[in-house]
C-alpha cells in the first residue's frame, strides 16, 4: 500500500486495516517459527513498515482535527448481530400459585422478620436455675 493512498484513508479505516496488518504479521512469524518455508521472505519486513506508516498517518490526521474512533467498538459494530431484547424468565407453577423464577443474577430477597417463626426462649444459665428450685 502506498503512503499517498494511507493519507485518503479516513481514521477509522486506517485503524482496522492496522489491525488486519497486525494479524497478517502474527501469521507469518508463527510460520517463521513453525519452521516451514517461506514463499515471501520480505513480507513481515513490509508489514511492519506498513504498520508504522498507518500509525504514523493517524496520528497526523488527528493531531490535524480529524475525529478519532475507537477500534474496538468499530470491530464489534462490524461483527456485531442484532441483538433481541431480553426475555422474562418463564414462570413456573409451585405449591402456593405462580412463582416467578428468579434470573441467576438477581439476588434473592431476604425474608422479613414476620415470615421467621418465633424464637424459643433459651435455657436459664446455672444461677437462675438454682433460684428457681429455692
Amino acid at each position: 500500500m502506498k503512503l499517498s493512498e494511507m493519507r485518503e484513508l479516513p481514521v477509522a479505516e486506517a485503524k482496522m486495516r492496522v489491525v488486519e496488518l497486525k494479524s497478517d504479521l502474527a501469521k507469518e512469524r508463527a510460520l517463521v517459527a513453525s519452521g516451514t518455508k517461506k514463499e515471501n521472505s520480505g513480507k513481515i519486513r513490509s508489514n511492519k513498515k506498513d504498520i508504522a506508516r498507518l500509525l504514523t498517518v493517524i496520528s497526523e490526521k488527528i493531531r490535524a482535527g480529524e475525529k478519532d474512533v475507537d477500534i474496538e467498538q468499530l470491530i464489534e459494530a462490524k461483527h456485531a448481530k442484532p441483538v433481541k431484547p431480553a426475555a422474562l424468565p418463564p414462570k413456573k407453577e409451585g405449591k402456593k400459585g405462580k412463582i416467578a423464577v428468579k434470573a441467576p443474577w438477581q439476588k434473592a430477597e431476604k425474608k422479613k422478620a414476620q415470615d421467621k417463626p418465633a424464637k424459643q426462649a433459651k435455657p436459664a444459665g446455672k444461677k437462675k436455675k438454682e433460684a428457681e428450685r429455692k
